[in-house]
């Protein structure tokens, strides 16, 4: 099953995963010289009765300055558990076959749910593997940097392959940094039999195809300023475009009739391009030996979803070796044009639609700490946890309410 189907809000576990390398307290290693630095961290998410998932990560570094360096990174996710599958919840009762985009389980591969209880198909399972490979160096002068990279992301049924670059430059005493960079990625998704048919019968529509193909492009435009000795301030603006299939095959529908008993439960189906764009600020403060990060972003796209995401870190440095951090996370969400709880039986059926709750009214609330420790020169560690909670403010949709457990423990050396 594609990592992306389960009620997992993929961008959260890979913002968890991407946070490695500044969990361990700004590479301790590098700090002291070494020449390279490992580092190691297992992400535990888990949601109350839903997904869970175990995500090991590991990052190798050579660095022969601060401005010319390579690195790679091998991230391992193993999910499981109970993932939301489309379907309204409803006055009575409901029965899925893995046909209809559920799990084969032991009963034979059917699952009933009661009434007014979410359909969440429990049994899937999933492992992916990731490699990211990353090149820095100067141009001419440390002042003008060069940045490339790639990346290979493999599951049972999809593969994403990427690239990147970027170009950096420092100015005015390298009080400010101004950076251009883009990327690209190739996506085959071939699910477990076949590409359903878009909004016909997730039971007796026939897959025509064995998969698909998507391909997302990305540029991004970032200024970092010196304000004054204790404040740095970040903007950035990123644009994106993507074209190929968008829906998620496991996800369907239902289609209701006038009191609200499903007639029959269809596909989803997503437009097959998206822009998106984003705005994002973000202001660091020091408060003596401590400090404070504020960060704000805006995002939009042409499915009309619309977000807004308040961050804040505060840390303590308790000592040369120990710090404490807490962690505060705001989100909020519109939903996208085409996104209905349910379809009524009495009308014509449209061209696009679906009831993925990520494509939703969210809104999500994290609440996190942070403990750091410096073993030595070139040792350090850090525990992280987290606690997640998402509904829906708009319709209350008991399929998006859910509450998580995010916990990482990292690891830095070097030598």
């Amino acid at each position: 099953m594609q990592l992306t189907s389960p009620a997992l809000n993929l961008s959260l576990l890979t913002l968890a995963a991407g946070s490695l390398l500044s969990a361990v307290g700004g590479s301790a290693a590098a700090a002291e010289g070494s020449d390279w630095q490992a580092e190691a961290a297992l992400l535990y998410y888990g949601e109350l009765g839903r997904v869970t998932a175990i995500e090991p990560v590991l990052n190798l570094e050579r660095a022969w300055s601060a401005e010319h360096r390579a690195s790679a990174t091998l991230v391992l996710d193993a999910l499981g558990g109970a993932s939301h599958n489309g379907a309204a919840v409803v006055s009575s009762a409901q029965a899925f076959t893995g046909s209809s985009g559920g799990v084969d389980d032991e009963d034979g591969g059917v699952q009933t749910f009661a009434a007014g209880e979410v359909p969440l198909i429990r049994g899937f399972e999933d492992f992916r593997m990731a490699l990211d490979l990353a090149y820095v160096q100067p141009i001419n002068t440390p002042l003008n940097r060069v940045s490339l990279g790639s990346s290979l992301s493999k599951e049972e049924d999809y593969l994403s392959i990427g690239f990147n670059g970027a170009l950096a430059t420092e100015l005015f005493s390298r009080n400010t940094k101004i950076s251009l960079g883009g990327g690209g990625s190739y996506d085959q998704i071939s699910p477990d039999g076949g590409i359903p048919q878009v909004l016909g019968d997730s039971i007796l529509a026939v897959s025509t195809l064995d998969g698909d193909e998507k391909w997302v492009g990305d540029l991004s435009l970032g200024l970092t300023q010196v304000i004054n000795k204790i404040s740095i301030v970040q903007l950035n603006y990123n644009y994106g475009r993507s074209s190929g299939y968008h829906n998620d095959p496991y996800k369907i529908i239902s289609r209701l009739d006038a009191a609200g008993v499903p007639v029959d439960y269809l596909n989803e189906s997503r437009p097959e391009e998206r822009v998106k764009q984003s705005l994002y600020g973000a202001l660091k403060l020091a408060l003596g030996a401590h400090s404070v990060t504020g960060s704000y972003r805006y995002y939009w796209d042409d499915w009309a979803v619309v977000a807004q995401t308040v961050d804040g870190l505060l840390r303590f440095n308790l000592s040369d070796s120990l710090y404490l951090e807490g962690h505060g996370r705001w989100h909020r969400q519109s939903k996208a044009e085409f996104y209905q709880l349910w379809l009524a039986s009495a009308d014509s059926v449209p061209l696009f639609a679906s009831a993925d709750h990520r494509l939703g009214d969210l809104q999500t609330r994290t609440l996190g700490l942070n403990v750091g420790y410096k073993l030595d020169g070139s040792l350090a560690f850090a525990l992280r946890t987290e606690w997640y909670h998402q509904s829906d403010p708009v319709t209350a949709n008991k399929a998006a309410q859910l509450d998580a457990v995010i916990s990482q423990l990292s690891f830095s050396l070097g030598f």
